[in-house]
């Protein structure tokens, strides 16, 4: 079994699950042709051959210790964040949890069911809403293990201004931090 690292934030976690899920694309992009993205998109992949471009926001659940339980509010701000990103764009956005080992089972319980039960009202929206293109993947930092509470399987329907977006996307016409790449993926 690998010796997973301590995962204290949010870049950390991006990149060990690049590396453990062998993920290619892009980190942290900015700015789409002349756009400057808020917020930026912490990870992109683009599928040349499917033309499929996706969107991937990274928050880290840990522990509070002041409120003696998982502080879900970085869960929240990503399914803001996630939705958000189709503006950009984006065919498919998916949310990835981490769950911090230092999470006392009992609170990690708490949350993991406050988690599901919000995937089970997006399973409900994709039934009659057609959002087949919101994903959400929850990774354990006590198990190493990535599972997909939610699958983003089907492309947004865009927008004119989106579509333009996705175009300058697959001509790569975007900016994203190359030093994170370098520093952190060794690309």
């Amino acid at each position: 079994m690998t010796t997973v690292p301590h995962i204290s934030n949010e870049d950390e976690l991006m990149t060990h699950l690049i590396k453990l899920h062998y993920w290619s694309g892009f980190p942290k992009v900015t700015q789409i042709s002349t756009l400057k993205l808020s917020p930026d998109i912490d990870f992109l992949q683009i599928d040349d051959y499917n033309k499929v471009v996706t969107g991937f926001e990274f928050k880290l659940i840990k522990y509070h210790k002041g409120l003696r339980r998982a502080n879900l509010t970085p869960f929240y701000t990503g399914i803001g964040e996630a939705l958000h990103y189709f503006q950009f764009g984006i065919d498919r956005s998916c949310l990835v949890l981490g769950l911090s080992k230092d999470i006392p089972q009992r609170s990690l319980d708490t949350a993991s069911s406050k988690i599901s039960e919000l995937a089970s009202t997006f399973i409900s929206f994709k039934t009659f809403n057609n959002l087949r293109c919101f994903g959400v993947k929850v990774w354990s930092e006590a198990t190493n293990f990535t599972s997909d509470l939610l699958e983003a399987t089907d492309n947004f329907n865009m927008t004119d201004n989106a579509k333009h977006l996705k175009n300058c996307l697959l001509l790569q016409q975007f900016k994203y931090d190359r030093k994170f790449q370098e520093r952190y993926l060794g690309k």
